[in-house]
């Protein structure tokens, strides 16, 4: 038995996957833990009361009319 096909083996009885998907799985993984990230910053700024995304200011509009426009 080859080294691959033991690797081929082993990963796929651990991991559902073959070997040559590991690339893929650890992508997934690092894309999974990148969302997570943005969660966890979203729902501290919330719990914070601060989102500079929400803060609006006033410009007049072509009627001459103020309205509310987000930065």
């Amino acid at each position: 038995m080859t080294l691959a096909s033991r690797l081929d083996t082993t990963c796929y009885v651990l991991f559902r996957y073959s070997y040559r998907k590991i690339s893929e799985v650890e992508m997934c993984a690092g894309i999974a833990y990148t969302l997570q990230n943005i969660n966890l910053e979203v729902l501290h700024k919330r719990r914070s009361g601060h989102d500079p995304r929400w803060q609006c200011h006033y410009r007049p509009n072509a009627f001459g009319r103020n309205c509310r426009i987000p930065l």
